[in-house]
């Protein structure tokens, strides 16, 4: 856990902002695969509705980000940090994603 916990880490440090970056990356890291356009929308969708969100609750973003190991700092703004998290997490609760762990 705490191999994939850096890895995603420097992940989100290596992308710094790019979200399609950062969905396809981590869906190719968790699934052994490349989504699909649709997938990367649904996902895209994802990451902005939970920025949106952070956006205006500021301190469910930083309580979030206090859970775990990885440094708040990834990001310049933690609630876009906060929002690849909640991504990220969607993916790795996809079944081929906890087929191919």
């Amino acid at each position: 856990l705490d191999q994939m916990i850096d890895a995603f880490g420097a992940m989100l440090a290596k992308h710094r902002g790019d979200r399609t970056a950062v969905i396809e990356d981590a869906f190719h890291q968790l699934t052994s695969r490349k989504p699909d356009p649709e997938e990367v929308e649904i996902l895209g969708n994802l990451y902005e509705a939970q920025r949106q969100e952070f956006d205006a609750n500021p301190a469910d973003a930083n309580a979030l980000l206090k859970v775990g190991y990885a440094p708040i700092s990834l990001y310049e703004n933690p609630r876009e940090h906060a929002a690849a998290t909640v991504v990220i997490n969607a993916i790795m609760n996809m079944n081929e994603s906890l087929i191919e762990r």
